[in-house]
């Protein structure tokens, strides 16, 4: 026995202990491992065992679409024309409802600026003592600022009536 070494039991043979791995040779260093390794690959049972090979990894692709503005491209308004006849003519309608919303709220908050602007001009010279313009300028913003309300109200009934007649011709 080596110095150095354990002492083996009494019942176990000296040559089933291996060498110390500095004491083998380079060769048998490279050859001993994978041979033990096929051993015990052996050694595994045949339902543990993956005897095919492992399929590559899969490619995933995806597209992404964004769109910047009111209306889809042409293209994508042609699919939904194909998939839902007029559909392409709602957006449009839609759309150009939208936009002439919006300029009328656009026009209504402007006007609603400067009249308030105007009353607070008014306020401030009624305060220094201007008190004539003071009158000018909030009379004539008020009278402004009614008429604009009774010509909206009109406006809006004859929108109203337009709107009627034309769901009754449809």
């Amino acid at each position: 026995m080596e110095a150095g070494a354990a002492p083996l039991p009494p019942d176990q043979p000296e040559a089933a202990v291996p060498p110390p791995l500095g004491e083998q040779d380079a060769a048998e260093r490279g050859s001993a491992p994978r041979a033990a390794l096929e051993e015990q690959a052996k050694a595994v049972p045949a339902a543990l065992r993956i005897d095919e090979e492992v399929p590559s990894p899969v490619t995933l692709m995806t597209e992404f679409t964004a769109l910047s503005g009111p209306l889809p491209p042409p293209e994508m308004l042609a699919q939904y024309e194909e998939v839902l006849p007029g559909a392409a003519d709602r957006a449009l309608d839609g759309e150009e409802l939208r936009l002439t919303h919006q300029r009328e709220m656009s026009g209504i908050v402007a006007g609603a600026g400067v009249v308030f602007g105007v009353l607070v001009t008014a306020v401030i010279l009624a305060f220094l003592g201007a008190t004539t313009p003071a009158a000018w300028l909030g009379g004539t913003s008020l009278a402004a600022l009614a008429g604009v309300f009774v010509y909206g109200v009109r406006q809006g009934d004859v929108r109203g009536e337009e709107d009627t007649q034309s769901e009754n011709n449809d």
